[in-house]
Parts: structure tokens; C-alpha cells; sequence
């Protein structure tokens, strides 16, 4: 029986990323302190929808898969991006030179300069596309930052439909025969004995 929205493993996904995100940018220092956060973030979040699971529908097993995959599944691949998205976030979004006033004023005019040598030996396509790149230099920050985002958000979406995918495999699979006791007769039952009819 598939399980009700609410109790799905890509519904926990996104409950536990709506969590975990705070608790990450709180420690884009801390990678151990930032494991350490993740690991209690998802244990406690997935035992409590668990046992709600246990309580409202009563699906023991629907139960114990989302709190195995959330801690053997979710943490893992959830911590190693995480602390990856870290790392560029705390190296102010991946940028060379920072993203501060004086930053942008030499990014400026390196790109200026470079545009201006370029514009000696390239074609005049090439030459408008190199002033156009020094152009958006000033802004190139904030396009760094809304690209690496967007693409923080992808990765999240794809965990997201990845546990959807376990969720619906695992209810592919037939339900487990729990419960089931055979008793097995420890002697065999006497044949029964046929009588020839007498005739007259």
C-alpha cells in the first residue's frame, strides 16, 4: 500500500533541507560542528515523523524506512554537499577577489585592460563580447552568487527526487510476511487404510 504524501521519503527530504539549511550557514567554518548539527538535525526530525507515521496510519515498516534512509541515506550525501557548499560560500561564493568595493574597482579594470589588448588582435565580434564581459564585471558578484545558488538548489532537488525513487521502489517490493508461524507436525499422520468390500 503506497504510503500517504505526508510520510514519504521525499517529503522528509524537504522537510530536513527547510531544517538543515539555517543550521548549515551556521557553521561555514565548523565543518565537525556542522556534521555534528546535521546528524541531530535529521535524527530527531525523522523519529518524530515516524512515530506520527506509527500513530496516524500505523505502517510500522513505512516507519522504519524513513528513519533508516534518513540517517543511512539523507545524512551522508546531504553532509558531503553541504560541507562542499560550505567551503564555497565561506571563500565568499568562489570569487577571486572578494566581493568588497575595491574588489569589483580592480576586477573592473582588469577586465577593461584585458578587453582593450584583446580588441587589438581579435575580430569585432570577439572584441564587443570581451567589453561586454568587462561591462557586467562590476555586477559579476551577484551573478556568482544567484549561479551558485541556483545550483546548490538543483542538488537539493535531485536528493529530493532521488529518495522519491527509493520511496516508490520500495513500495514496488511485496509487503514482508510478518507474523507468519508455521507449525510443522514433528510425526507424519497415519495413511489412511482402505478396506476391499466383500462380495457375496
Amino acid at each position: 500500500m503506497p504510503a500517504p504524501p505526508s510520510y514519504r521519503l521525499d517529503t522528509l527530504s524537504v522537510h530536513l533541507v527547510s531544517r538543515l539549511e539555517a543550521t548549515r550557514r551556521a557553521h561555514l567554518d565548523a565543518p565537525d560542528a556542522a556534521r555534528a548539527a546535521f546528524a541531530r538535525v535529521v535524527q530527531d526530525t525523522a523519529a518524530a515523523l515516524a512515530r506520527e507515521c506509527r500513530e496516524m496510519v500505523g505502517d510500522e515498516e513505512q516507519a522504519r524506512l524513513l528513519e533508516r534512509e534518513a540517517t543511512e541515506t539523507f545524512l551522508p550525501r546531504y553532509t558531503r554537499m553541504a560541507l562542499a557548499q560550505n567551503r564555497i560560500e565561506a571563500r565568499g561564493f568562489g570569487g577571486p577577489f572578494g566581493d568588497g568595493p575595491f574588489a569589483r574597482i580592480v576586477a573592473t579594470v582588469l577586465a577593461v585592460a584585458i578587453a582593450a589588448v584583446g580588441a587589438r588582435f581579435l575580430p569585432p565580434v570577439a572584441e564587443g563580447l570581451l567589453f561586454l564581459l568587462a561591462a557586467i564585471t562590476p555586477i559579476a558578484p551577484e551573478l556568482r552568487v544567484a549561479w551558485t545558488r541556483r545550483a546548490w538548489s538543483r542538488e537539493l532537488q535531485e536528493l529530493a527526487d532521488d529518495l522519491g525513487r527509493l520511496q516508490d521502489a520500495a513500495e514496488s517490493l511485496p509487503p514482508p510476511q510478518r507474523g507468519l508461524h508455521v507449525d510443522t507436525p514433528t510425526e507424519a499422520p497415519p495413511l489412511p487404510t482402505h478396506r476391499n468390500k466383500e462380495v457375496n
